[in-house]
């Protein structure tokens, strides 16, 4: 007989997460806020250049 050896993906972070202490968290949480805000930050300079390579551009006439 095969053992059944998944795991619930949800149920296993909770555990993780109820096991930890609040410093633990903290970090967790700091280090997801700022991968998010540095991506953020990432696409719009991305798109601000790309606004300013349009209105360099001489249109033609």
């Amino acid at each position: 007989m095969a053992v059944d050896n998944s795991v619930d993906p949800a149920e296993w972070i909770a555990e993780q997460i109820g096991a930890c202490e609040p410093d633990v968290l903290r970090s967790m949480v700091k280090t997801m806020a700022e991968a998010l805000m540095s991506a953020e930050r990432r696409g719009l300079r991305g798109w601000l250049r790309t606004v300013l390579r349009r209105r360099r551009r001489p249109r033609p006439t």
